[in-house]
């Protein structure tokens, strides 16, 4: 994604795809994020949109398989967050083929899976996908106030 975002400040990560991973990478996130002054809505966001399509990724492109890597990168400027979450697993876009939640079913009756994307989608101002040079690529653009 070419951005128009004059950045302050970015941050890579490169991590390993085992959900175990997951936690203490969205950890990171959020202290970074946290001193730099980001907090309510938009921290809770940019948490929330890691954590779901970075697990997504690890259970459903790459099944549990630790040996593959999951590249996240973070852009912020003074009014927004952007991130990029990249993978080389089997070309998958979350957006469109992602079942849709029936969030008025009662637990019981709901069916897994689509939750986390739909609730990305809530939080994240912008959410897109592509799938270039054989890599998924989600992007997501939250307001960082």
């Amino acid at each position: 994604m070419r951005s128009n975002l004059r950045c302050v400040t970015e941050w890579r990560w490169s991590v390993e795809a085992a959900l175990e991973r997951v936690s203490p990478l969205v950890l990171d996130v959020a202290e970074r994020l946290e001193r730099e002054g980001v907090g309510g809505r938009a921290l809770f966001g940019a948490q929330l949109v890691v954590e779901e399509l970075v697990s997504n990724v690890v259970r459903h492109g790459y099944h549990g398989d630790a040996q593959q890597r999951v590249d996240v990168s973070l852009r912020m400027d003074e009014d927004r967050l952007e991130l990029e979450i990249v993978d080389r697993a089997p070309a998958y876009d979350p957006l469109t083929k992602a079942p849709l939640p029936d969030i008025g079913a009662s637990l019981e009756r709901r069916a897994l899976g689509g939750l986390g994307v739909h609730l990305a989608k809530r939080y994240a101002d912008e959410l897109r996908y592509e799938r270039r040079n054989g890599e998924n690529r989600l992007f997501a653009r939250l307001a960082a106030t």
